[in-house]
């Protein structure tokens, strides 16, 4: 049972990952920070927030682009780690998200398909490497919900510790 929780959180936590990439104007409170709101917590459980990659917004009106960074401690493990096959050099559908890796662009292939498999790499990565967190909450008694508020733009993986 307690595997079977683990897994549905986990899928839940990637489809949040995805939507918040795929959705990022109606996800944030604002231009410049916004809010994540983790619903199906478990009282006293903590909960963590990595940010793996940052967004920008350029120009405004009709002329309003979204534009996509690797936030710095996760480079490496799109470059040369676990994470080189969610970055591709094209994107034949037309459905990927562009992103600048040193001046080159690239394609972020996180897909409804692939996006539960993301997240157990990217899962994998903050066990093994020292990145930061940018924001813990535990769950308070009788809640159903936490949220995180005054983040940065972009792509947030939550962790249940």
């Amino acid at each position: 049972m307690k595997k079977w929780c683990k897994r549905t959180l986990g899928l839940w936590l990637c489809m949040m990952l995805v939507m918040l990439g795929l959705a990022g104007s109606t996800v944030f409170a604002g231009p410049t920070n916004g809010t994540i709101k983790v619903t199906g917590v478990t009282e006293g459980k903590t909960y963590s927030i990595y940010k793996i990659l940052d967004l920008t917004y350029t120009g405004s009106g009709a002329n309003k682009q979204v534009s996509y960074t690797i936030a710095p401690e996760w480079v490496d493990f799109f470059t040369t780690g676990n994470g080189v096959p969610y970055l591709v050099a094209s994107d034949p559908t037309g459905t990927l998200n562009q992103i600048m890796v040193g001046g080159v662009v690239k394609y972020l292939n996180i897909t409804a398909a692939n996006v539960a498999e993301f997240s157990r790499v990217a899962t994998g990565e903050i066990s093994k490497t020292t990145i930061p967190r940018k924001g813990t909450q535990v769950c308070p008694t009788g809640a159903t919900e936490i949220t995180f508020t005054g983040l940065e733009l972009g792509y947030y993986l939550v962790h249940p510790e």
